[in-house]
């Protein structure tokens, strides 16, 4: 649906991160899937992508791969995704999106793993939430291991920061108690 393509690219613009035309860039569309992929799990709204399955190179959605085939020259009318404008777009974000948007940058993006490896980074957080939304009767131990059998390329630290990145974003400021925080202590820990 064009309309969420094209949402997905001013998302791209207001958050700054560069992509290549995804048609001709692998990585480009490994990206956007994972992407998407997780910023539905925060909430923000998509009409089009409810088909997201787990594939060879992760979570993917068909009818998002469709999209950027079906409307390459999105990345050039708008979007500053691979070129350089000299104005800031305005991009109206809708209210019930920004909650998410909001995590997505606080607990992702702002992340020093986005320099490290942006890629293996999107693909270990979109897998575990996969999985977390698939089989939610799984223990962590038992939710990394599944994530390591489909994904042994990712290593322990990035799965184990990116599953504490996912309870950061799940717990709420009010609840997290003192044993929580120094959980999140030694996890981020684990960046250094």
């Amino acid at each position: 649906m064009k309309e969420d393509y094209e949402k997905i690219m001013d998302l791209l613009n207001h958050l700054e991160i560069d992509i290549k035309n995804p048609p001709e860039e692998f990585l480009s569309r490994f990206f956007i899937q994972k992407f998407v992929y997780i910023l539905k799990w925060l909430g923000v709204k998509f009409s089009n992508y409810n088909d997201y399955n787990f594939y060879l190179n992760g979570t993917y959605s068909p009818k998002l791969c469709q999209d950027y085939y079906k409307y390459p020259s999105l990345l050039d009318s708008g979007s500053k995704m691979g070129i350089e404008m000299e104005t800031e777009m305005e991009m109206d974000i809708h209210e019930e999106d920004l909650e998410g948007l909001e995590k997505y940058k606080q607990f992702i993006l702002e992340h020093k793993f986005m320099e490290k490896s942006p890629y293996a980074f999107h693909e270990a957080i979109s897998s575990i939430m996969y999985f977390i939304k698939k089989s939610p009767e799984l223990n962590e131990n038992q939710l990394l291991n599944q994530v390591k059998i489909q994904k042994p390329h990712l290593s322990n630290k990035i799965l184990n920061v990116s599953l504490n990145i996912i309870k950061k974003i799940q717990f709420k400021e009010e609840y997290i108690t003192s044993d929580i925080q120094q959980e999140f202590k030694l996890w981020d820990q684990l960046n250094d």
